[in-house]
């Protein structure tokens, strides 16, 4: 094919461009503004596209690739970005695009401050006529306890309208990598977040947000305040305080972060120490150590990083005991490690440290159990002059001085101790002043005396006491984390089958299900029709014994296995998640701000179904449909929205995932 033929074909594919489609608003001719068309049919793919455009001298798809559909990108390459055009574009887009892309756009803070509350602004219009429905109205007719409620969910129930469906019509996605963004974004990001249950997921790249421990303790608040999947933070200058106050300030009842990526934050202040003098080179290992023992706090609290799937921790000098304690709270307590007979030295050495009872009251106390959440964690890039093989024996010979330290504390008072120094280490990671004013308790007072040694001390004694046993080493920590990140993937897929299995019988046991009356026993009994095995017959207890029994595995705990029996038996959970669900059904059930007694099902003993409960600590409300179809395009990150592991968005229902979370059974709980 000549050049001629090239562009007679490229002008051909051009006036095909110019037909008519039947959209709502027509789109502007706007060759800055792109987005997706459905009519893919019309278009050559895009190695044709690039055969046709290296032929006549264009640039191809590979230097250009094609943006997603949907996405609003407000400037060419190279081009100038004019803050009047980003928000006039951001105003006119009107629901027409679930992306924005303001990479490389190097607003600064104050035109970002704009963007920010142009799209806060967008969010919040709301006419008087679609007021959410009773809202404001008070008739002297609705209880205390209703408009309590009302007020627990502000968001959603200001989103209700009319037509009794929340409003998810703005931006799902926003790439604001590369714009020279500080830590004085913080209280119009925090503002942006906060009650925001559209935001799916927000990257932050490159950009020069450095040491603001407040800020980035609000903007951790403001996350468990949000429906955020997706947070990108990496390759943004951090110090150690601003990433551990983060990690220690992220919300007790947890987020609906499903991917949290981090690294490459601490390079830049481990590079520039390094440069220095020796003192300097630990003064730098010490402060990435306090970042990763925030890190481990985190991976070790289940509530607080209740539905995390992904951890990005790559690149940022954390050193080999840093790693082993973030593997350490990965994995848990030793105790469930099991290691060969044959093993050697080490093996012995670590089932000889495993049967000490001081070992067992530390690793009982700060160990309690492993992560069951977390599927990816990455930890390259963090030791960067190599792991330093330890010495069995002179592990024990520590472990055996650590403990004649403190023979004279009765083990009884360990658990309390282990308890108040790692409140107390947290506390200390979020105060710049590194010091707390608080009273040391009776069983940490009265041992100080003798043993002579300071609280950090005790504290970092006992922290090694905890990871002595776990078997980490440079031959063995990446081996136990992939295991325990394997097990966690597959015990959460038996986890969602039983969830799914027990859901089934449960629904029609607890809501259609009722016990037959004595007229009809006796005409069945006239009519010699056999009743056989009579479940509803069977005491309480026994009932949720059988259903228990649906789960073969033992894959659920028992809190769990309490969700799903109460959404199961609760009737305004039906449909929910599905894209006709009448969300008015929330608002009309009987969950109040107070709580509720426990609420005896006619047919399974199930406590009352509590949607502020569930928001709280579990799922809160979204547009469960477009967070499957925006789950789809990330399957390496986000968990599955599927019973397995491999799913399609075309043959999934949203109300699957939307149940699994709402319990909190997308994933094995320890």
């Amino acid at each position: 094919m000549d050049e001629h033929e090239d562009q007679v074909e490229l002008d051909d594919w051009n006036d095909a461009g110019d037909y008519e489609v039947d959209y709502e608003d027509d789109y502007e001719d706007d060759d800055d503004r792109y987005w997706g068309y459905d009519e893919d049919d019309i278009l050559p793919d895009d190695d044709r596209l690039d055969e046709i455009a290296e032929c006549i001298g264009l640039s191809t798809t590979r230097d250009h690739p094609r943006l997603p559909y949907g996405t609003l990108r407000v400037m060419e390459d190279d081009e100038h970005v004019m803050i009047s055009k980003v928000l006039n574009d951001i105003k006119e887009s009107k629901g027409r695009h679930h992306q924005l892309d303001l990479s490389f756009a190097y607003l600064g803070d104050e035109n970002m401050r704009k963007v920010f509350e142009q799209l806060r602004d967008g969010s919040e219009a709301i006419s008087e006529e679609e007021q959410p429905v009773n809202a404001s109205k008070n008739d002297g007719q609705e209880t205390l306890a209703r408009r309590d409620w009302l007020q627990l969910v502000a968001p959603l129930s200001r989103t209700l309208k009319l037509h009794l469906n929340p409003s998810y019509g703005n931006f799902r996605l926003l790439e604001l990598d590369r714009n020279d963004l500080t830590a004085s974004c913080f209280p119009v990001l925090c503002k942006l977040l906060t009650g925001n249950f559209t935001l799916h997921t927000l990257s932050l790249k490159g950009n020069r947000i450095g040491n603001d421990p407040e800020g980035f303790s609000n903007f951790a608040s403001a996350l468990g305040r949000s429906g955020l999947r997706h947070l990108c933070l990496s390759s943004n200058s951090i110090t150690h305080e601003s990433v551990a106050t983060f990690l220690d300030s992220l919300p007790s009842e947890g987020t609906a972060l499903e991917c949290l990526e981090l690294s490459n934050v601490l390079s830049d202040e481990l590079s520039d120490m390094l440069s220095d003098e020796l003192s300097d080179t630990e003064t730098a290992e010490e402060g990435a150590f306090i970042a990763a023992q925030a890190a481990a706090s985190f991976i070790a609290d289940l509530q607080r990083c209740r539905g995390l799937h992904t951890l990005l921790l790559n690149g940022n000098g954390f050193c080999a005991r840093g790693v082993r304690t973030i593997v350490s709270a990965l994995i848990g307590s030793s105790a469930s490690i099991a290691f060969d007979k044959d093993g050697g030295a080490e093996a012995s050495h670590i089932r000889q440290l495993q049967r000490d009872p001081l070992f067992k009251a530390v690793s009982r106390e700060k160990l309690r159990g492993p992560n069951r959440s977390i599927e990816v964690l990455e930890l390259s890039g963090n030791v960067p002059q190599g792991w330093k093989q330890e010495d069995a024996q002179k592990e024990l010979e520590k472990f055996d001085n650590m403990r004649k330290r403190y023979a004279s504390i009765p083990l009884a008072d360990i658990e309390p101790i282990v308890s108040y120094l790692d409140v107390r280490a947290r506390r200390m990671r979020t105060q710049s002043s590194g010091k707390t004013d608080e009273a040391v308790p009776l069983e940490v007072a009265r041992h100080l005396p003798t043993i002579r040694v300071t609280l950090d001390e005790w504290e970092s004694d006992f922290q090694e006491a905890a990871e002595f046993g776990t078997g980490l080493s440079a031959s063995t920590w990446q081996a136990l984390r992939k295991a325990r990140l394997d097990a966690n993937k597959a015990d959460g897929e038996r986890c969602r089958i039983a969830a799914v299995a027990l859901l089934r019988v449960a629904r029609a046991l607890g809501c259609r299900a009722r016990p037959v009356p004595a007229a009809s026993q006796e005409a069945a009994q006239s009519m010699k029709i056999s009743l056989s095995f009579r479940f509803l017959d069977l005491p309480p207890e026994l009932r949720l014994l059988v259903l228990r029994h649906l789960d073969e595995h033992n894959s659920l705990s028992a809190h769990q296995f309490s969700n799903v029996i109460s959404f199961a038996c609760d009737p305004s959970t039906i449909g929910y998640g599905e894209a006709e669900y009448d969300w008015s059904q929330i608002l009309q059930s009987k969950d109040g701000a107070a709580g509720s007694k426990n609420n005896m099902s006619a047919t399974i003993p199930a406590e009352r179904w509590s949607w502020s409960e569930c928001f709280e600590l579990r799922a809160p409300p979204r547009d469960w449909d477009a967070d499957l179809l925006d789950a789809s395009d990330e399957h390496g990150m986000l968990r599955s929205r599927s019973i397995g592991q491999d799913w399609q968005y075309s043959t999934e229902k949203p109300g699957m995932y939307a149940f699994l979370e709402s319990t909190l059974t997308q994933r094995a709980e320890a």
